[in-house]
């Protein structure tokens, strides 16, 4: 998940300071928190469910976006990274 998000760089226009929060694929804390350290950001910066609904693997993504989603505001930037079976992954960018 790292390596994706570090070869499938932002549009020049857009830093990582542009995101509102990153929200990760969540098999567990400890990975999303290895991201974190490696891309060099808080773990402020990402938004989670684990400890309420656990390993709900890609679904993960979404599912806490759509919990979190009042606490965004319209313009927010949000990245949401994925990865599934067979070493598959996805990152994409959303503006709320």
């Amino acid at each position: 998940m790292w390596k994706h998000n570090r070869q499938n760089k932002l549009p020049e226009q857009l830093s990582s300071d542009d995101l509102r929060t990153l929200i990760c694929h969540q098999a567990n804390k400890r990975i999303v928190a290895q991201v974190a350290h490696m891309l060099e950001l808080p773990m402020e910066k990402f938004m989670n469910n684990i400890e309420e609904l656990g390993n709900t693997g890609s679904a993960s993504a979404p599912l806490v976006l759509s919990q979190n989603i009042n606490q965004l505001v319209k313009g927010d930037k949000v990245a949401l990274m994925v990865f599934g079976g067979g070493y598959s992954c996805g990152c994409f960018i959303v503006e709320v």
